[in-house]
């Protein structure tokens, strides 16, 4: 059985650290994990992770890396027995550390950036502990320091520049820095907005700590950003479900971003590419090159700022840094760079650090971190040059001021009277000059200011009164430099127009209110006149005060009579002298005896006397009126 094991220690790679993320996932009822390295999808909104090992016949748990060797150390969460990971994908059990507490569960772990201990965090019902694992000892002895409060980590990371070890708390829903000498926990972080439980922690090498795991306990399968400051988290990216993970990382290296600024521009411009080196391997780092071919079209003009030093050649589109003094922390090499004339498109590449030792990866290509896309290039959007804003003859509505606006990046100006704004008022009408210049060459313009007349008069009367009901006409005359006109009658709701887009008509109105004509020229300039409307409403109507109820007369029904173009009846009661409703008749036409009373009560003629009667009348503008009055009933 030794030999066996011993085969299995040699047979074990190390990693190499190039500031990559691990994640341990366990799935579902198994008694084993499964390792990948985490990458991105070239989306940038999957996570792609890359397997090295779908089954490592042990479930490895509180992970950490370890730079003095370039191996994964975790733990079995359950029994504690202490595994060693390698890039090979095998997993080695080192034993159970001395002195372990074996009633604790392990899921949050990391390893000190010094790479002596590995430390956990041991939890179980109302219990948390803070466990020591010293690396460099045979037996790997343990030191267990109580937490000053319960709580429920899942796992830790420690910052590679601040040493600070953070740690989210499912209990308070909140990020946690926690002192890895005496227990104390830092809680001052505002609770998440939304419930989390991060089973996966991890730094990159310029000090930005990301996590895997569930927010408003949904799925395991988030990959979040989280602000060291306040704890808040940016989901950034969706992964695979499980329902165990655990993360690391190796961010003690060297690492490249870069970035361009602007990074929209035109030819003839300037941009400035930043070079952000960081350094987390712990370590000053000695003759370390930069090296950067940009794209054709693009000009190296001079290194703005150099702190590492070395030697600098600029050669065509080349900028090489050679033999630079790269210390532990970060900061940013800066290079101008001219655009050509004639540039246009997009222009992507990326630098590259070389004379890293091997342990890192001797060399390292650049990122570009304004994406989530792992080492991708950095692009400069180049806009072709466009003068088509220059307009040499501007037509501008009577009465209105322009604002001409050809102000661009990249562009000086300098005014007939001096001015060198791109944005300026010019009177108008009026002829002004303008010179432009840019990088590549200048150029004379001469603008042609015109205004253009336009009017629309309603030919009717200021006031115009009708009565309710009543159509009427309108018409206008018009004045426009061209021809290209359009119309618009407008008034409330109510107002009805024959022909609402002709420059005449017909209009019926129901209430008091404003009539406008709005007249809109190809320019978009607008004229408009307006009249008033004054609706007279004489809400009439007649009835008979007798009837001979003789069936043989013309007089011998009782109706409501009116303008039925404008009203009609909603309802009709009729009442005896004791206040019986011995008729109703709803919804019927005015002037219409089919909808009045025949003098009759169930069929039987009503005796002769004085009786009332109550009309409710509806107009066509919405009013309602009551009307009443008495009515006699004469027989012969």
């Amino acid at each position: 059985m030794s030999a066996t094991t011993c085969i299995r220690v040699f047979a074990q790679q190390p990693f190499v650290c190039r500031g990559q993320y691990f994640l341990s996932l366990t799935p579902q009822n198994a008694a084993f994990s499964q390792m990948y390295r985490v990458g991105t999808t070239r989306s940038g909104n999957l996570v792609n992770l890359e397997t090295l090992s779908t089954n490592l016949t042990r479930m490895v748990n509180a992970m950490g890396y370890r730079v003095k060797d370039n191996f994964i150390y975790g733990v079995n969460p359950f029994d504690a027995t202490l595994q060693r990971v390698g890039s090979d994908g095998i997993a080695v059990s080192l034993g159970v550390p001395r002195g372990i507490p074996r009633n604790l569960i392990y899921f949050a772990g990391d390893v000190t950036p010094d790479g002596r201990f590995l430390i956990l965090i041991g939890i179980n019902t109302g219990i948390s502990r803070l466990i020591k694992v010293d690396l460099d000892d045979p037996e790997y002895a343990v030191t267990v320091i109580p937490l000053q409060r319960n709580v429920e980590i899942l796992d830790i990371a420690f910052d590679p520049y601040t040493g600070q070890l953070y740690g989210h708390d499912a209990l308070s829903q909140r990020l946690v820095i926690i002192d890895p000498d005496t227990g104390g926990l830092n809680a001052n972080f505002r609770r998440g907005n939304e419930l989390a439980q991060l089973g996966a922690l991890f730094f990159d090498s310029y000090g930005n700590l990301f996590g895997y795991g569930s927010l408003n306990n949904d799925s395991f399968d988030k990959f979040v950003r989280i602000n060291k400051t306040s704890g808040d988290m940016e989901v950034l990216a969706i992964g695979p479900r499980t329902d165990g993970q655990d993360g690391c990382a190796c961010p003690f290296t060297l690492q490249l971003n870069k970035t361009v600024t602007p990074d929209t521009a035109y030819a003839c411009t300037e941009v400035m590419y930043d070079f952000i080196v960081s350094n987390a391997s712990g370590a000053t780092r000695f003759n370390i090159n930069l090296r950067d071919q940009l794209p054709a079209d693009l000009i190296p003009l001079s290194i703005v700022k150099n702190p590492f030093g070395g030697d600098v050649r600029i050669n065509s589109n080349t900028v090489e840094i050679n033999r630079m003094t790269v210390p532990i922390g970060i900061d940013t090499i800066k290079l101008a760079v001219r655009i050509e004339d004639g540039a246009s498109g997009n222009y992507a590449n990326q630098a590259s650090l070389s004379g890293l030792p091997v342990t890192l990866g001797s060399s390292v290509l650049s990122d570009n971190p304004r994406s989530f896309v792992e080492l991708d290039s950095t692009i400069l959007h180049v806009l072709p040059k466009d003068i088509s804003f220059f307009k040499d003859s501007i037509s501008v509505c009577s009465g209105e001021e322009l604002v001409y606006d050809i102000q661009r990046q990249g562009l000086e100006y300098q005014w007939f009277d001096g001015e060198n704004t791109g944005s300026r008022a010019l009177p108008v009408p009026g002829q002004y000059q303008v010179t432009v210049t840019d990088a590549c060459e200048q150029f004379a313009y001469e603008i042609d200011v015109e205004e253009v007349f336009s009017s629309v008069q309603i030919l009717n009367d200021n006031e115009i009164e009708i009565n309710l009901g009543d159509s009427f006409s309108l018409t206008s005359k018009y004045e426009n430099d061209d021809n290209e006109v359009t119309f618009q009658w407008t008034g409330t709701q109510d107002a009805s127009f024959t022909c609402p887009q002709c420059p005449n008509t017909d209009v019926k109105s129901l209430r008091n209110e404003i009539i406008k004509l709005t007249m809109t020229n190809s320019l978009g300039c607008e004229v408009s006149d307006s009249v008033f409307v004054r609706v007279l409403r004489d809400y009439v109507v007649f009835a008979p005060n007798i009837i001979m109820a003789n069936g043989n007369t013309p007089n011998d029904l009782f109706y409501i009579s009116g303008n039925q173009d404008i009203s009609r009846g909603k309802k009709l009661l009729i009442f005896d002298r004791w206040g019986n409703n011995i008729f109703q008749s709803s919804d019927f036409e005015l002037n219409n005896p089919q909808g009045g009373w025949d003098g009759t009560f169930e069929g039987t003629p009503v005796e002769q006397g004085v009786y009332t009667w109550v009309a409710t009348i509806r107009f066509i503008n919405g009013t309602e009126r009551v009307f009443a009055g008495d009515l006699t009933v004469v027989r012969r």
